[in-house]
C-alpha cells in the first residue's frame, strides 16, 4: 500500500512533464496510468444520496461542470442521437462515476439514441453494455471511469468520434472553436500550451478560465476530479465561502 501512495505521488508530480519531452514515453505512461492508485469512481452513489444525479441534470452539468472532453462528448451525443464505442465507454463511465444509477443511464442513453432508432434496436445493441459497465452483466465487474493519462494516451478518435482529449487531439482551429466563452488572454495561453503537449496544464488552465477566482492548487488529473472541484467551486460560490484543494 505505501508503494502504491508513492507511485501515486510520483505519478501527480511528474505526469504534467513527461509525455511533452519524448512521445517514446506514452507506453511507459500507459503502463503507469493502469497502475495509478487514486479515487477510481467505480461505483456511483446510491440512489437518493446527494451525489446522485438524474437524467434531466445532465445538460446542465455539461454547460458549468464538465470538462472539456466530457462536453464534447457530451454535444456530440446531442448533435448525433450517437456515439461510437470509445465515446460510449469514456462518457459513459464518467456520467456513471458522478452519480448517474443504472436504470436513470439506460433511460438516458435510449432517450437519445431513440431519436434515430427503435428501442428494441437500442436494447438488442446497445442495453447489455451499459448493464457490463456497471457490473450487472458478464464477469459483472465494476468498471471505472478512465483517468486523463489513460485518455491523453489512449487511442485518438476518428472521423466521426469524440473520444479523447480535446487538448491532445483536437486541431488548433477545431480547440479554439471549442473554447467558447474563454476570454481571449486565456484562450490563446491554453491553445500554447496544448501545442506545447502540456496537456494537463492546459486543461486546469482552462478549468481557473471557467471558474474565476478558483483554487489554484487544483490537481487535474482525472475527469471526475475536474467535476468533482466544480461542484465544489459553484456549491462554495452559493454559500458565499472560498473554495480550498482536497
Amino acid at each position: 500500500m505505501q508503494l502504491s501512495k508513492e507511485l501515486s505521488g510520483a505519478f501527480r508530480k511528474y505526469n504534467r512533464s513527461l509525455i511533452s519531452k519524448d512521445d517514446r514515453l506514452a507506453p511507459v505512461l500507459t503502463n503507469l496510468a493502469k497502475h495509478h492508485i487514486d479515487a477510481d469512481y467505480s461505483s456511483a452513489p446510491v440512489p437518493g444520496s446527494q451525489n446522485a444525479i438524474r437524467p434531466d441534470m445532465i445538460d446542465g452539468l455539461a454547460a458549468t461542470s464538465m470538462p472539456l472532453c466530457m462536453r464534447s462528448l457530451h454535444k456530440g451525443l446531442k448533435l448525433n442521437h450517437h456515439l461510437k464505442f470509445a465515446g460510449r465507454q469514456q462518457y459513459g463511465l464518467f456520467l456513471k462515476g458522478i452519480g448517474l444509477q443504472l436504470d436513470d443511464a439506460i433511460a438516458y442513453w435510449k432517450q437519445e439514441f431513440c431519436k434515430k432508432m427503435s428501442v428494441d434496436d437500442f436494447n438488442k445493441k446497445y442495453a447489455y453494455n451499459i448493464r457490463h459497465n456497471y457490473g450487472k452483466e458478464g464477469k459483472r465487474k465494476d468498471y471505472a471511469p478512465s483517468n486523463c493519462m489513460r485518455i491523453i494516451t489512449g487511442d485518438p478518435p476518428k472521423n466521426g468520434e469524440y473520444h479523447g482529449c480535446p487538448f491532445r487531439h483536437f486541431e488548433q482551429e477545431h480547440l479554439r472553436k471549442a473554447l467558447q466563452g474563454v476570454s481571449e488572454g486565456d484562450k490563446q495561453e491554453i491553445l500554447s500550451l496544448a501545442e506545447n503537449h502540456h496537456y494537463q496544464i492546459a486543461c486546469k488552465k482552462y478549468f481557473e478560465a471557467t471558474h474565476p477566482g478558483s483554487d489554484p492548487d487544483v490537481l487535474i488529473n482525472h475527469p471526475n476530479g475536474y467535476f468533482e472541484e466544480s461542484r465544489k467551486y459553484y456549491t462554495a460560490k452559493e454559500k458565499g465561502v472560498t473554495v480550498t484543494a482536497t
